[in-house]
């Protein structure tokens, strides 16, 4: 092919690529033509300045806006907040009403189509004052369309879809949220009280205690995001706050539906509301408008009680700054504060758990450094024969960020130990973060607590309970497994048992027994059943953390058990590593189902299952 014919060729495609364009575009456009000549109306959504609703049996609602502005509730009662969103698709549908057929009708016919009574009527009012008006009847056969009447008599039919972006009911006009915030969401919550003239709670003997006066508000709980997004308590006392308990309130009252209304209450007291139960105040931003939400009693039966803890169903509400009152979740009273320093943060860990990449454990009795890696995980630094027990280490961190003070005694003092302390966590966090400790002092007087830190330097108490748990020796962070290998790679395992030595071999995916020669298995089962034991055998405690010369206390000069597994490794010498010796002595005074060990996987002598001793002696009873 030549070079004039190509070109020629070139210019043909994107000729006829260029026509295929133009007859899409001009397909769109006589579809566009088609679907604007079936507009009912030529006017656009932002020209309408008022909506006029009226559904069967029930009140008219309207809400009208100006050029540029948010819609606003005209009635039923101006004080509503209209739902933006929902009136904004409501003009678009309106506007946008296509005729999909036309039919022809007597005005005495109106009842065939459900227009002498409709279900829906919509009025639209323009910048001009001009008012358009349609009423919606029944489905038609197809059940995919509406009958509608316009002013001038016509009947024609609409798209059950559009229909059904008009008949909105006041729930779904009216905005469903009992707050409305901004892009900031809620930055500041103030919280609190209210006596509501009764009390069950007697006055101490031999003090004198006035009453509040009914209605009087208690302490105010406030909480604000500071600039690095986390919660801080400023009232009753400056401290940092519980994020995960203050976010969840925030969270819950930022997204709370309100439902079951009550447009002009006769009287508040009827929902607890005269004088409220409680009330919520929150901010969104820095000048905000501040927004309140009072609580009342629980609906229903228990109305007039106090919110109770943990409680279900609805509790009656009110926005301050409108007279309807409502329903709400009462899962929201559960977590609000019930004391005034409840929002505090009491936990020893108040960074991130995830966000640790290492842990400096000191003690009387260790002197551990944990490091976290994306390859490794924990793992012990210094003692690279001892690797980090994964579980353990995860459930100590796990403790610190549950474990809670049990008051705030102040600023350190030198009484409180605190300067050379029991125990001493030294952490640190990935990023730009600084390193924290956490610290456990000096016992208090006559008392089963002692004095400890946070890791943000606050000074509580710990329980003597929680001081022991966080008592650690390096064996409880140490992977206890006593001999390590996975038991699909096993291909041999060599017991020497009450003096007798076996030896099984893993031929072509069977047990054999090699060792002593002439004798079988009755069932190749046990051996595996045995390896997949010993894979994952692990030490309980720890005895001596180094191997003795003299093994004769623990029975280990002359063992019950010697185990060895060899697994394939393509790369050793031979193709195989040998796992082991692993060497089990007595059991131990104190406990008979324990038996002494040692192991090749790290020095010292510890205690094994007397089960590990049971399985090797019930696999051996199956050779013939």
């Amino acid at each position: 092919m030549n070079r004039k014919t190509t070109v020629a060729l070139l210019v043909a495609f994107i000729a006829l690529c260029c026509g295929y364009w133009m007859m899409l575009r001009l397909e769109e456009r006589g579809k566009q033509k088609t679907i604007e000549a079936k507009r009912v109306f030529s006017f656009e959504p932002d020209e309408i300045r008022l909506v006029e609703v009226e559904r069967i049996d029930e009140p008219l609602v309207a809400a009208s806006r100006d050029q540029g502005k948010p819609w606003s509730m005209v009635k039923p009662n101006p004080t509503i907040e209209a739902n933006q969103v929902i009136w904004n698709r409501l003009a678009v549908a309106f506007s946008g009403l296509t005729n999909e057929r036309t039919i022809e009708n007597k005005s005495s016919e109106l009842a065939n189509y459900g227009l002498d009574k409709p279900v829906l009527a919509i009025s639209v009012t323009k910048p001009d004052g001009a008012q358009v008006k349609l009423a919606f009847g029944a489905v038609d056969a197809t059940q995919s369309y509406r009958y509608a009447l316009g002013e001038d008599g016509a009947v024609f039919l609409v798209a059950v879809k559009a229909f059904q972006e008009l008949d909105r009911p006041l729930a779904y006009l009216r905005n469903p949220y009992v707050v409305s915030v901004g892009d900031k969401g809620i930055t500041r919550l103030e919280y609190s009280r209210f006596w509501p003239g009764k009390t069950s709670a007697a006055p101490a003997e031999g003090k004198e205690s006035k009453a509040p006066e009914v209605g009087e508000e208690s302490v105010v709980v406030v909480v604000e995001k500071g600039p690095d997004g986390k919660w801080l308590l400023l009232s009753p006392v400056k401290a940092l706050a519980n994020q995960d308990t203050v976010s969840e309130l925030v969270r819950q009252i930022q997204f709370a539906i309100s439902r079951d209304y009550v447009e002009e209450p006769k009287a508040l007291s009827d929902y607890g509301l005269d004088p409220p139960r409680a009330r919520v105040t929150v901010y969104s931003g820095a000048g905000s408008e501040p927004q309140t939400v009072f609580f009342g009693t629980l609906e229903a039966a228990q109305a007039k009680q106090p919110i109770p803890e943990n409680s279900v169903g609805g509790i009656y509400a009110k926005n301050a700054a409108r007279p309807a009152v409502f329903v709400i979740d009462a899962n929201i009273g559960a977590l609000l504060p019930q004391t005034p320093d409840a929002f505090r943060e009491r936990r020893l860990l108040t960074h991130a758990a995830a966000d640790i990449r290492s842990i400096h454990y000191k003690s009387v009795d260790a002197d551990v450094m944990l490091e976290n890696s994306s390859e490794r995980g924990w793992y012990m630094v210094g003692v690279e024969i001892n690797d980090a027990n994964q579980q353990a280490v995860s459930n100590f961190v796990t403790f610190l960020k549950v474990v809670e003070g049990r008051g705030f005694p102040g600023e350190t003092q030198p009484q409180f130990g605190l300067d050379h302390p029991l125990i001493d966590i030294a952490l640190q966090f990935s990023g730009d973060q600084p390193p924290a400790s956490i610290r456990v002092g000096a016992r208090l007087p006559d008392s089963e607590q002692y004095y400890a830190t946070q890791d943000n330097g606050v000074v509580t108490l710990l329980n003597s309970v929680d001081v022991a748990a966080l008592t650690k020796k390096p064996f409880d962070f140490m992977d206890r497994g006593v001999l390590r290998f996975k038991k699909v790679d096993v291909i041999r395992l060599e017991l020497t048992f009450e003096g007798t030595k076996y030896v099984f071999e893993k031929i072509r995916g069977q047990w054999r027994v090699k060792e002593p020669p002439n004798r079988a298995l009755s069932s190749p089962r046990d051996v595996s059943a045995l390896v997949a034991v010993l894979s994952t055998a692990s030490a309980v405690e720890v005895e001596l953390d180094s191997t003795p010369q003299d093994l004769v206390p623990y029975g280990l000069d002359k063992p019950v058990a010697i185990i060895c597994v060899a697994t394939v490794d393509q790369d050793a010498p031979g193709g195989e590593v040998v796992q082991g010796p692993l060497m089990i002595g007595s059991t131990t005074p104190n406990d008979s189902q324990l038996r002494y060990a040692i192991t090749a996987v790290r020095p010292g002598v510890y205690h094994v299952q007397q089960a590990l001793v049971d399985e090797v002696r019930e696999t051996l009873k199956g050779i013939q």
